[in-house]
């Protein structure tokens, strides 16, 4: 029988390194809320079922580099509302099972060529609140399956043309928030499924002809208090599932 571990919402400082070893059939731990500002190496080395881990509202600041290689069943991962500033390009190499990754306020700045690249059957990925400056192209393209991005809030000055080449099961990307003054003419080009689409309080000042119209499924458009002075006749004419903008 599996057995989920709720330690959440306590005032844990630290983790004994072997603390969890004998619960081998562990599939969902829950440390969240609480103050751990490291975590042991191998802490979940004998948990080969773990599929649900709950790390968020800690003070992490760094994290191993092999913590989660013994976790290949591993679902969910939330390590938002930490202090991590870096992770190591081979922290996910063998969770080809993830699903949902969140990082939220955190304080990274970048984030390692090919980092995502053994995720592929990632749907879902926030990075909300970081202090992200720039993604390198091709950051996305094993993530197929990725339907919901959060990039709001963070310093994004541009965004390569091919970002989201590889991403057709796309359908919501938050960018709210970032610096970003112009848009390449394809980045949208390949994501027919996009419906949610938010680009507000960004430094637009002008969009390219034709920049959604691969995006038929576009219900919401957000692209209030930018900098725009005006907009290309037949903008919007192949979004008319559009109602909200």
């Amino acid at each position: 029988m599996t057995i989920p571990r709720y330690l959440n919402k306590n005032q844990l400082t630290s983790l004994l390194a072997g603390i969890l070893r004998n619960n081998r059939k562990l599939y969902y731990l829950n440390l969240s809320i609480n103050q751990l500002k490291s975590l042991p190496e191998g802490i979940f080395d004998a948990h080969q079922n773990l599929a649900y881990l709950y790390l968020f509202g800690n003070h992490l600041i760094s994290l191993p580099a092999g913590i989660f290689h013994n976790n290949p069943k591993l679902s969910a991962l939330a390590l938002d509302n930490n202090r991590l500033k870096s992770l190591s390009i081979d922290l996910l190499n063998n969770n080809t099972f993830l699903k949902s990754l969140s990082l939220d306020n955190n304080q990274l700045t970048s984030l390692p060529p090919g980092f995502f690249d053994r995720s592929k059957l990632l749907r879902g990925l926030s990075l909300n609140g970081n202090h992200l400056d720039s993604l390198s192209d091709g950051i996305f393209n094993n993530n197929e399956q990725l339907k919901d991005l959060h990039l709001h809030l963070n310093r994004l000055t541009s965004l390569p043309d091919g970002i989201f080449r590889n991403n057709q099961h796309l359908t919501k990307v938050y960018l709210t928030s970032n610096p970003i003054a112009f848009l390449r003419p394809g980045v949208f080009r390949n994501n027919g499924q996009l419906s949610v689409l938010l680009l507000n309080d960004m430094k637009l000042k002008s969009l390219p002809s034709g920049i959604f119209d691969n995006n038929k499924q576009l219900t919401t458009i957000s692209l209030k208090n930018n900098q725009l002075k005006s907009l290309q006749a037949g903008q919007f004419d192949n979004n008319d599932q559009l109602n909200l903008l």
